[in-house]
């Protein structure tokens, strides 16, 4: 099998793994295209395996596993702002993230 007749028959099955894996549609659809890019090169090696599909999915996990760290590098907003000494000032919270809405990205 080439590695054209294999992505086209098996894209679809490799999303919907992504999917269970990432929870998002197109956060799935990035990982199965990176790992579809990582494969190709490496496709006469990976056929020469008993099991090629199970191969591409071990690169699916791994890769997503990969990406964990990215994940905690997300921007969080809070509602409130520790001003010194541990104590919460609400009101300078809400004034700076209106004006970071207003100002935009």
């Amino acid at each position: 099998m080439t590695f054209e007749e294999y992505a086209f028959a098996r894209t679809s099955a490799l999303v919907r793994l992504a999917r269970l894996l990432t929870d998002d549609e197109h956060r799935a659809e990035d990982l199965v295209q990176e790992v579809l890019a990582q494969a190709y090169p490496r496709w006469g090696r990976i056929t020469r395996t008993d099991r090629p599909d199970a191969y591409v999915r071990r690169m699916l996990v791994n890769t997503h596993n990969s990406w964990w760290p990215r994940r905690s590098s997300r921007k969080i907003s809070v509602a409130a702002v520790l001003d010194r000494a541990g104590k919460v000032d609400e009101a300078a919270g809400v004034a700076r993230a209106r004006r970071t809405v207003a100002a935009g990205p």
